[in-house]
């Protein structure tokens, strides 16, 4: 019956969270460790660009398209623009991909103030395992030129 059904559901879901996973952790997005209480814990490292212009305004991701979609579709996702360091890459590095490959228009318009280490642990909605989000949130003001 019903039950069934939404068990083998959970199950195709849990498989294909870890797939995923797996994949990420090959990739060197993300690594999996056993935390203090023996169980298993993402940790992702994220470089994260908090832009502000004079009077105050910040740069906000509205968007982004997923896999999955259809093509030019947009997924509602209000965040700051980051992106995953991979592994044994340098902060600096990390923001330069980021400008590269996602923000090519605002390379060379603006100063970094200063970087900020914060941690964060929740469980992910994607793989469905507890995280721990390693942010390096890179403070800049735009140029006024912009």
């Amino acid at each position: 019956g019903g039950e069934q059904t939404l068990t083998k559901a959970r199950t195709h879901l849990a498989m294909k969270g870890l797939a995923k996973l797996r994949q990420e952790v090959r990739d060197g997005r993300s690594v999996v460790v056993l935390n203090g209480s023996g169980a298993a814990e993402r940790v992702v490292s994220v470089v994260v660009l908090s832009l502000r212009r004079g009077d105050g305004c910040t740069f906000v991701q509205l968007g982004k398209c997923e896999a999955g979609h259809a093509s030019g579709e947009k997924v509602p996702d209000c965040q700051l623009p980051a992106i995953k360091r991979q592994r044994n890459e340098m902060t600096s590095d990390a923001l330069q991909r980021l400008l590269s490959t996602k923000l090519h228009f605002l390379q060379d318009k603006f100063d970094i103030n200063n970087v900020e280490n914060l941690i964060e642990t929740k469980e992910s909605k994607e793989f469905g395992v507890y995280t721990r989000y390693m942010r390096k949130v890179c403070h800049a003001t735009l140029a006024r030129d912009f």
